[in-house]
């Protein structure tokens, strides 16, 4: 049987496929090795991994190790997919909507920002909303203080290299404060934003890892800053703290 030739005009694409291949199969890998795996040019294999990270399909640590990117999750929900991640968590996502009333949302790295990718609403009439394909600031939202304090620093460093804009008059645009703010997450297991987003808008957020230890998504409680303050404030990041850690856990941390 002769094999089926690719139409004319499509080899860049199937060579970017495979590179995405190869990192499905071996979960990460540098420039070398891709390079090797899929027979190409060392200077072919870089230009189609920039165009790919370019597109958050695959994203390159500071140590030149390539990965899988979270862009993927969202083609893959836009196509109607089922990924791993958002599947096990949306029961999760009920779970603190219900026990709460305001919405819960989980939220992944993409660009240097966070990006709504689920999210279930409260029982409260008025409530917090954030579309589904969203992206926001990591620096000022829970979520994405969340996953800044779960990265290692010179990730984190990559992240943070241009100028924090204010957003509201709470924003934290300080790095030497933010970083005050990532301490003392990690130290409790969540991070909020107070009116940081939006005036009127608290949350609370904690991250998501994989089996090593690197942060995969985050998830979140939020709604009005007049309901969620003290004691409603600290039950929300300690419930979002638990559902990471038994999320993380079933994806093999710990």
């Amino acid at each position: 049987m002769r094999s089926r030739s690719a139409p004319a005009g499509t080899q860049s694409v199937l060579r970017a496929v495979s590179l995405l291949k190869v990192l499905s199969e071996h979960g990460e890998e540098d420039l070398a090795t891709l390079t090797h795996e899929v027979g190409l040019a060392r200077t072919t294999t870089h230009r189609l991994l920039a165009a790919l990270e370019s597109e958050d399909l695959v994203t390159r640590g500071p140590s030149g190790v390539y990965r899988l990117g979270p862009g993927l999750i969202q083609l893959a929900m836009h196509a109607g997919r089922s990924d791993q991640l958002r599947t096990l968590a949306h029961s999760h996502l009920q779970s603190l909507a219900a026990d709460s009333g305001e919405t819960a949302t989980l939220h992944v790295l993409s660009n240097g920002s966070v990006l709504v990718v689920d999210q279930v609403f409260g029982g409260q009439l008025i409530g917090a909303s954030h579309e589904v394909g969203i992206s926001t600031p990591l620096y000022a939202t829970s979520t994405g203080k969340a996953l800044l304090a779960a990265l290692k620093p010179a990730e984190r460093a990559e992240l943070l290299r241009g100028r924090l804009s204010r957003l509201t008059p709470q924003t934290v645009t300080s790095k030497r404060r933010l970083d005050e703010h990532l301490q003392l997450a990690r130290k409790r297991g969540y991070a909020t934003a107070v009116d940081e987003l939006e005036v009127g808008f608290t949350a609370a957020g904690a991250a998501i890892l994989d089996a090593d230890g690197h942060p995969l998504a985050s998830i979140s409680i939020g709604g009005p800053s007049a309901r969620l303050n003290g004691k409603a404030l600290s039950r929300a990041g300690a419930a979002v703290r638990d559902a990471a850690a038994l999320l993380s856990a079933t994806l093999g941390y710990g």
